[in-house]
């Protein structure tokens, strides 16, 4: 390999390690941005490619997570130019989860906990406040609130004067507020186990066909969004819901799976038409979870989010 080759190996294991060190992150950036997974994974590796294009004017003077950040926002900018997903204004998130399919669910085993911790949220609540925003106040919103970047930093990322960056959050907090979105994070680390033993509970009930043990587990004033069918909202409309599903006359009989999407304790649904199978995949159900009851359970009502979360098609 001649001197020049050598180099070039290098810069590109330089870059390559660089990008492995925060993809996950800038696939949950992405993710926030376009309210689609699939969309977040090509995003993040448009970022790379970018990256690589542009290294030569990468001087070290900002961080290089920094670097891929705002490389990353402009490629989501650019992509939102043509496939906007904004359908707003609404009157609140619970509205916006309940009549829209614009966003499909974020497997967390791509999504480090640390991330979390840092209040770097995906959660349904948040990606709900966010698609309802103007582009450019979402980003900036991200940054500031999300990302904890200064207004400096803020103002590189997205190539604008700060002035304009206080007055886009400005109006991105006062829209997200109206809309009652939290933004703080919604941590189970202290009660996992009782998170755990809910779940456990919801599979065995729904596994025996217990309605009333179904509907018990949930609180109160929950809500059941499944668009595009209509919202389910407190328990006696959650009990006629599940006594409608769990009727094998009606649906067929199910199998469950435990997994975790946006942050949250989540459910993956198969059907078939009889006791011996064969299984399909039919939804994944994120469920959030206040003073250890079900207080919301939103449904995504397509198979091929399945691949994105390791599960199989069949079961």
């Amino acid at each position: 390999m001649s001197a020049g080759q050598s180099e070039k190996a290098s810069v590109e294991a330089e870059y390559g390690a660089l990008f492995d060190a925060h993809r996950r992150e800038i696939v949950a950036h992405c993710y926030r941005m376009t309210g689609s997974f699939t969309d977040a994974e090509e995003l993040a590796q448009e970022t790379y490619l970018r990256a690589w294009r542009s290294r030569a004017q990468f001087d070290g003077r900002a961080s290089g997570r920094t670097w891929l950040y705002r490389i990353a926002t402009n490629a989501c900018l650019d992509f939102l130019k043509s496939h906007e997903r904004r359908t707003g204004p609404h009157a609140s998130v619970a509205e916006i989860l309940e009549t829209e399919g614009g966003i499909s669910p974020h497997p967390d085993h791509v999504d480090p906990a640390e991330l979390v911790a840092r209040k770097e949220s995906t959660s349904l609540e948040v990606m709900a406040a966010l698609l309802d925003l103007p582009v450019r106040q979402r980003a900036v919103l991200i940054a500031r609130d999300l990302l904890e970047f200064d207004t400096a930093e803020t103002a590189k990322l997205l190539d604008c004067p700060p002035t304009a960056v206080n007055s886009l959050l400005q109006r991105a907090r006062a829209r997200t507020r109206r809309l009652g979105a939290d933004f703080a994070p919604h941590l189970e680390a202290d009660d996992a186990p009782a998170v755990a033993q809910l779940v456990r509970a919801y599979l065995e009930a729904h596994g025996r066909g217990d309605i009333t043990a179904v509907v018990e587990l949930f609180t109160a004033d929950a809500r059941l969004s499944m668009p595009p069918e209509d919202p389910c909202v407190g328990r006696p409309e959650i009990h006629e819901f599940y006594a409608y599903l769990l009727d094998p006359a009606n649906i067929g009989y199910w199998h469950l799976m435990e997994t975790r999407a946006n942050g949250a304790p989540a459910i993956a649904n198969y059907i078939a038409p009889s006791p011996a199978g064969p299984f399909t995949a039919l939804s994944i159900d994120v469920l959030r979870v206040d003073n250890r009851k079900i207080s919301a359970m939103h449904s995504f009502l397509d198979a091929s989010h399945f691949p994105t979360f390791g599960l199989p098609l069949t079961a």
